[in-house]
């Protein structure tokens, strides 16, 4: 009977033992915090465009209080040249593993612009699926 009941506790031991399972942790909201560098765009169209000289001073900057600003430049002619076209602010919220949700009106009494936006981070390289109302396209950025 002894033999039994030791047979019966150690079977049950065995049974709520787990084994580490050999998998990469999901991605989170702190992979994003930094700031990244504009540096391709692609669709199905075109395929991927790497960012020229001036496209390539645009940047998104994540902070850990959940607000984000982005940085674009325009290149409007030989005569002007590349300039600091705006700033965009708003805040964000990690909503799954492979989605944010951006909002571009930061409280400043204006409609909400929330926009569900999946991403994608492998190794240094920031991966955006954007979809504006006319069509899905990609934009990459690497992280600074």
């Amino acid at each position: 009977m002894k033999k039994s009941i030791l047979f019966l506790f150690l079977t049950t031991g065995l049974f709520f033992t787990s084994c580490n399972k050999d998998e990469s942790e999901p991605k989170t909201d702190v992979d994003l915090i930094g700031t990244w560098t504009y540096i391709a765009y692609v669709d199905d169209d075109e395929g991927e465009i790497q960012a020229d000289e001036c496209d390539g001073q645009d940047s998104l900057t994540f902070m850990s209080d959940n607000t984000f600003n982005f940085t674009y430049h325009y290149n409007f002619d030989e005569e002007v040249g590349c300039y600091k076209a705006q700033d965009a602010i708003g805040s964000w919220e990690y909503i799954s593993d492979g989605e944010i949700e951006l909002d571009y009106s930061n409280g400043n009494n204006v409609e909400p612009n929330n926009q569900k936006t999946p991403f994608e981070i492998s190794g240094d390289i920031l991966t955006l699926t954007k979809d504006e109302g006319y069509g899905v396209f990609l934009e990459k950025y690497k992280k600074n």
